[in-house]
């Protein structure tokens, strides 16, 4: 899987939020910090990255960025309700 460059903006914006409030969503793989400014959203892992690509479906939207603190950034609309994610509306597994 090939790294997308993601904005310097972006991610120092999910740093920002990450230093300001608690994550959307919280498991022992990660976090989901979810922007509320634009559609994308943040996971902090607490697994090697490796680990972590092998447990999801492949989307197109879970993306590497390379970066250490947020190494995935989903370039999507995500929402959490129930403690179940949803990408463009769809129920998708975000933290196996």
């Amino acid at each position: 899987m090939a790294i997308i460059r993601i904005s310097n903006n972006v991610l120092e914006e999910l740093k920002l939020q990450a230093s300001k409030k608690a994550a959307d969503l919280s498991s022992p793989i990660g976090e989901v910090f979810i922007l509320e400014t634009i559609p994308v959203a943040g996971i902090k892992l607490r697994v090697p990255l490796d680990e972590y690509l092998a447990k999801i479906d492949g989307r197109t939207d879970i993306v590497p960025t390379g970066d250490a603190e947020f190494p995935i950034v989903v370039n999507n609309e995500v929402t959490v309700r129930d403690k179940k994610t949803f990408i463009d509306g769809k129920e998708v597994i975000l933290l196996p």
